[in-house]
């Protein structure tokens, strides 16, 4: 038996010429709805991302200043910080507090009572709190002090030697959020930062705010 070798070239052909128009548009279908479906997953995700709302995320600085001599059943600190919103909202900052572990294992809060002005020879109160709107990918740094008046303490709080633990919990759009890491920030008191904050040993006493080291800031 011969072949035609011309007659199966030109049928050849004949079936490649009916075969590529099909393929190319079936690769372009694919390329099209493979486009389709990137866009609209985009699109919902960017939507749920949206819907979610802030995120905002909390950097203290690498001390905190504890109060001596705060007054009458007063307990006082002074922080620094920068929140960062990783949203695509904005985020409205409505209360700070802290939640201070004392050596002893009492727990107190502070809500943020002032805002306070860093200057080179000190800081001063700024004034009263408000809510503070952090727009989205943008950064706000603040310095405040929270206060608490606790019944339960006899007199000025004299900030026991040993090591203290806090939490920073922030109100942002009206929803509760713990803005310290896990176990949350750690300070310790020694001998001589008791000795500068303790009522026992400043005659006549006065308020003082002394800065201690954040040990895990960076975290």
């Amino acid at each position: 038996m011969f072949w035609d070798v011309s007659s199966v070239a030109t049928e050849s052909a004949a079936i490649l010429r009916a075969i590529e128009p099909s393929t190319t548009r079936f690769v372009v279908d694919l390329f099209a709805i493979a486009g389709g479906l990137y866009a609209a997953f985009r699109v919902i995700g960017e939507f749920l991302f949206w819907l979610k709302g802030p995120r905002v995320r909390l950097y203290i600085a690498d001390r905190v200043w504890p109060v001596g001599n705060a007054g009458e059943r007063n307990i006082a600190v002074q922080l620094h910080f920068s929140l960062y919103n990783n949203g695509r909202r904005v985020g409205v900052l409505q209360r700070i507090e802290v939640a201070l572990l004392t050596p002893e294992q009492v727990r107190y809060n502070l809500p943020w009572e002032i805002f306070l002005d860093p200057r080179p020879d000190g800081v001063v109160p700024k004034s009263p709190v408000f809510p503070v709107p952090i727009d989205p990918k943008e950064f706000v740094s603040l310095a405040v002090q929270c206060r608490g008046i606790f019944q339960e303490l006899n007199n000025v709080f004299d900030w026991p030697m040993g090591p203290y633990v806090f939490n920073i919990t922030g109100w942002i759009n009206g929803h509760r959020k713990i803005l310290s890491p896990a176990g949350g920030f750690r300070f310790q008191v020694d001998a001589l930062a008791w000795g500068l904050l303790s009522h026992q040993l400043n005659q006549p006493p006065h308020p003082i705010a002394h800065p201690v080291a954040v040990i895990n800031w960076s975290e």
